[in-house]
């Protein structure tokens, strides 16, 4: 057997060679290809574009003195594909970070260890990330909140705590000592426009960094006196010019890059990075679902990718399968795999009834689906047909490859390699994850291998591979050990019987076309608020508040009812920063349109809105991703408007003169009591102006849920008080 191992002990990967085992050569069963997932260039991409402007980031967060880039970048990429159903979403980067290092299904650390401190990199983050170990909303875990980590919490804790399922993670570089492509660059650009942020890491040394243009630049591909650093790509401008960085690069052109530094750090927390920079070596995307679509995965590669062999290294085909005991009555509907390298086609299939235990295709032969996938990584795909098992039944999941020969098997892997130098010294490098850490959850009958489909092997059958050679190049003897462990191949269930709806965000524009689906039922019933149910046969149109009710008739038996609620979704913004103290504003939600916030003791401001949404002001033309300047104002009102959603209102007070202020002019007088009296007039008479909770919050004084007559009387006796006219 071929092994290439990819020991990404620091930020990275570095390519072992392994010498081959014998191997019989046979005639492969070629892969109809289909391509099913593009992540290529589909159409012709602007010169420059940027995610803020779009309404498509969350904050900028601040690390501290934290080791936690990695998982900053990793969330940033998954928040900008759920920012648009859900503009407020914020992941825990704390609990990533931490319970990534938990010793019983993390990278385990050595005593006394911060894993707060450790770093980490994609292999760290997509098997915590995939394995559904997470993630968690900041308000679970905030950052630099202790109490909140439990080192006793399990793998199960964190799954049942998870509100995101992450079902892809693509590589579009990953080898630490490759300079980025045209492809890639390429790569990236579309993702980003297609709304999915892309992490990314470099070397940063910070005498690079050219602080009056926000660029960046490693023209020398330095790797010592910094350190390796993640960030998020969320843009780019082809004309960015070369000059601006502090050694001008090969041509104009950046990437537009979101920091976990601070938004008091560059241009509001973001900078420019040249396409040339040579000390590139990561860039990848995370994307998933909302958890309740599958409900369990069937698993063993705890650690996930850090593994791709061939059984020859000529092959340009091979198969690996695991063989898994279905714990309860399910049903798998989607699997779960690694590739290795680009323009891998692959054929996935599920046997039921495994009869013999040491061969993943003893069973019958059931779901499947095939395609191509243009990115290495991890792939989520779905049966063409669902496969309903029993508890207790044993089933394989089966996979084909098929692309360039080698790297085609994936799999979790210790590595170790030794030099020793001319001048008497010794350097050892390993993986992050130990030998001990993969054969704890290895075992045999669970992962296989094949060259043709036909003769399997039991993959914790392979020896260590220990071997030493001499480079002929140093004259360094360099001695080299690996452990392989279970194979990148998931299964990924949903409950028997169950309904599940195509979108479970609690707030959707008006007019959303909800599906419902449950495997193997004959019927599906639904309901809209309990009313009256009805036979489910097209999409159901979401136009007001409603409540879905659904059940399906699966062998003649009624299933549980299950129900989702959906609200009309606000045009929102995701966020907004005070340029000139480089804050965030903190809202107080008073409705489901309207927030407040304040800045009591400003007499101006500058503010930068994220968001999808159109705002319109009195105080000044504001566009998403841009700083505009406001002053000599008692407060600030945004209204945001969007195609099929409410319109919203965000109001910021620069006053502290707020309760029984209506008007906003900065005092409370009778001109407030009057605005109030009419108002109260009108509404007696049915005919009340239709006004925002943030002017109701301001008249009613006695805070009894209404604005009246005995409120105008509160404001004039304030204003007497104070002796306002």
């Amino acid at each position: 057997m071929k092994w290439n191992i990819l020991a990404a002990a620091g930020l990275g990967s570095i390519l072992l060679a392994l010498q081959p085992l014998a191997a019989k050569a046979v005639t492969l069963e070629p892969v109809e290809q289909i391509t099913v997932k593009a992540s290529l260039p589909t159409q012709s991409l602007p010169v420059q574009y940027d995610m803020r402007k779009a309404g498509l980031t969350t904050r900028v967060q601040r690390q501290g003195s934290y080791g936690m880039c990695w998982s900053f970048a990793s969330l940033a990429s998954l928040e900008s594909t759920i920012i648009r159903q859900e503009p407020a979403i914020d992941l825990s980067e704390w609990s990533l970070a931490y319970y990534a290092y938990a010793p019983d299904y993390g990278f385990p650390v050595a005593d006394n260890t911060d894993p707060l401190r450790m770093g980490g990199n994609f292999y760290v983050a997509a098997p915590m990330l995939t394995g559904w170990r997470g993630p968690v909303n900041e308000a679970d875990a905030p950052f630099g909140d202790s109490s909140v980590l439990d080192p006793a919490l399990t793998a199960g804790d964190l799954l049942e705590r998870s509100v995101w399922h992450v079902t892809d993670a693509d590589m579009l570089m990953y080898d630490i000592d490759a300079e980025i492509t045209d492809a890639q660059r390429l790569a990236v650009k579309q993702m980003v426009y297609d709304g999915q942020a892309v992490a990314m890491s470099l070397y940063n040394i910070n005498s690079l960094y050219n602080a009056s243009t926000f660029t960046y630049y490693n023209a020398q591909n330095q790797r010592t006196g910094g350190s390796y650093h993640a960030v998020t790509i969320v843009g780019w401008d082809d004309a960015f010019p070369a000059d601006s960085f502090r050694t001008p690069p090969p041509s104009d052109g950046a990437f537009l890059c979101k920091n976990s530094w601070g938004p008091g750090w560059g241009d509001n927390g973001y900078f420019w990075v040249s396409y040339y920079d040579p000390s590139i070596v990561e860039l990848y995307a995370i994307s998933g679902e909302a958890p309740q679509k599958h409900t369990q995965q069937y698993q063993y590669d705890n650690y996930g990718f850090w593994s791709a062999m061939s059984v020859e290294e000529s092959d340009p085909s091979a198969y690996m399968a695991n063989i898994f005991t279905a714990q309860t009555d399910t049903c798998v509907t989607a699997v779960m795999f690694v590739t290795a390298t680009e323009d891998q086609s692959y054929a996935v299939r599920v046997y039921k009834n495994v009869q013999d235990p040491a061969d993943p295709t003893s069973g019958t032969a059931s779901g499947r689906t095939r395609g191509m996938m243009e990115l290495p990584g991890y792939h989520t795909v779905t049966l063409d047909t669902p496969v309903f098992l029993s508890a207790g039944e044993r089933f394989s999941v089966t996979v084909h490859l098929s692309g360039d020969a080698g790297q085609l098997i994936t799999c979790e892997a210790y590595s170790c390699y030794t030099t020793e130098h001319s001048d008497g010294t010794v350097s050892k490098e390993e993986s992050m994850v130990s030998e001990e850490a993969i054969m704890r959850s290895f075992c045999p009958g669970e992962s296989f291998y094949s060259q043709d489909g036909s003769e399997w092997h039991d993959l914790y059958d392979e020896p260590a591979m220990d071997s030493s050679k001499l480079d002929p190049r140093t004259g360094e003897n360099i001695h080299t050990y690996c452990k392989v462990g279970n194979v990148c191949v998931r299964a990924l269930t949903q409950e028997i019987g169950r309904v599940v709806f195509s979108t479970y965000a609690k707030a959707v524009p008006s007019g959303t076309a909800v599906t419902l689906t449950c495997p193997g039922a004959q019927e599906i019933w639904y309901s809209k608020n309990g009313v009256e149910f009805a036979p489910y046969t097209e999409p159901i149109t979401i136009e007001k508040p409603t409540t879905l009710y659904a059940y399906a008739i699966k062998d003649g038996m009624t299933t549980q009812t299950v129900s989702q609620s959906y609200a009309i979704q606000t045009a929102q913004l995701s966020s907004l920063l005070r340029c000139d103290t480089h804050a965030y504003l903190e809202w107080e939600r008073l409705s489901d349109t309207c927030w407040t916030a304040s800045c009591a003791g400003s007499k101006s401001l500058s503010l930068l809105p994220i968001t999808t949404a159109q705002i319109t002001s009195d105080a000044g033309v504001f566009s998403s991703g841009e700083c505009t300047e406001v002053a000599d104002v008692s407060a600030v009102t945004l209204h945001t408007q969007e195609a099929d959603k409410l319109d919203g209102t965000y109001v910021i007070y620069l006053t502290d003169v707020i309760r029984g202020n209506v008007n906003l002019d900065a005092m409370v007088n009778a001109a407030d009591a009057a605005d109030v009296l009419l108002y109260a007039a009108a509404k007696g008479a049915g005919a009340a102006p239709e006004r925002d909770a943030a002017w109701l919050s301001r008249a009613d004084c006695d805070e009894n849920g209404t604005a009246d007559a005995a409120d105008a009387a509160i404001i004039l006796q304030i204003a007497a008080e104070n002796g306002a006219g």
